[in-house]
């Protein structure tokens, strides 16, 4: 017996996981000649679309088909995690700035009521909090419990460099003054919490 081929989403599904952007490309121009937008709005688990899966996956060349596609840049989860959330989990720069570039909003919040600069300063990402601060990501935003900054997040986590890259943003700008000394998560400062992250 044959195996069943799939179906044109369940290929496209494929495509994008796998990084297939010349398949990817092949299949959504097959979806816009019949007309059909069904592809771009398919969702799986926890309501993942195929631009969350490229971004988690760090398919640039996927999500570029996608977004060109007319994929939308701020679609979001169950959880309210949008592909920026992904691109800043993984410290992936170039998707960051693709996503950014495509309208992406830099002040989504998760369910965690976290933006982009959380999840990659608590993730260690130094190397991308400058770029999502300039696309204009509040330092001293804080968490769905109202107490954790980035700030707060990174010296908890114990990424110190991260810790210093905001520390660094927080005093370039003069007029941000959240993100360093006031207390959060169980009311202490980011210095504290460094000193017992290590």
């Amino acid at each position: 017996m044959a195996a069943a081929h799939p179906s044109p989403s369940e290929a496209l599904w494929l495509a994008c996981e796998q990084g297939d952007d010349a398949k990817a490309r092949t299949l959504l121009a097959e979806a816009r000649k019949a007309g059909s937008a069904d592809a771009l709005l398919l969702r799986r688990r926890h309501g993942l679309t195929l631009t969350h899966l490229a971004a988690e996956r760090g398919h640039f060349r996927v999500l570029t088909e996608l977004l060109a596609s007319g994929a939308a840049a701020d679609v979001v989860t169950a959880a309210g995690v949008t592909p920026l959330h992904l691109a800043a989990a993984h410290g992936d720069g170039p998707l960051l700035a693709l996503l950014l570039a495509k309208g992406a909003d830099h002040s989504a919040v998760d369910g965690k009521k976290r933006t982009a600069l959380h999840v990659a300063a608590e993730a260690g990402h130094d190397h991308v909090l400058r770029n999502l601060v300039r696309a204009g990501c509040l330092i001293d935003a804080k968490d769905s419990d109202g107490l954790c900054t980035p700030l707060h997040l990174a010296a908890r986590a114990g990424r110190a460099a991260a810790v210093r890259s905001l520390i660094r943003l927080v005093q370039e700008d003069t007029e941000v003054v959240g993100g360093v000394e006031p207390t959060g998560w169980l009311r202490v400062t980011p210095v504290q919490m460094a000193a017992e992250s290590g």
